[in-house]
């Protein structure tokens, strides 16, 4: 989706989540959740995501999650044009560099692109 270099030359990817991602996701951004529980979430998150009810982005650094952002879009027909973000973390050992920024300015394309 979007890539982009921090100001000290790390190259950061903000993408949708994949299964895949599910140990560097638990280690680096949930790990007061157990691998299953990081992994049962995302298969959730799939199913929302094939309805488009929700995306799960993660910055990723040399192939490992080390962000973490999800977008909730509303499903009553009063508010289906609101969205909501939730969870966004980032490894402390990348904080301070932008990558929740860039997650942020990403999962707002997303939610602009379902108006």
């Amino acid at each position: 989706m979007t890539e982009f270099v921090t100001d000290d030359g790390i190259v950061v990817t903000i993408r949708l989540a994949k299964l895949e991602d599910a140990p560097s996701l638990q280690r680096n951004c949930l790990p007061s959740n157990t691998l299953d529980e990081v992994k049962n979430f995302l298969k959730n998150d799939f199913e929302e995501m094939e309805e488009g009810n929700k995306f799960r982005l993660v910055a990723d650094v040399s192939g490992a999650a080390i962000g973490n952002l999800e977008l909730f879009f509303s499903r009553h027909p009063l508010t289906f044009h609101t969205a909501e973000i939730s969870t966004v973390v980032v490894n402390p050992k990348f904080g301070r560099k932008g990558i929740a920024t860039k997650m942020i300015e990403s999962a707002l394309k997303l939610a602009n692109r379902r108006r």
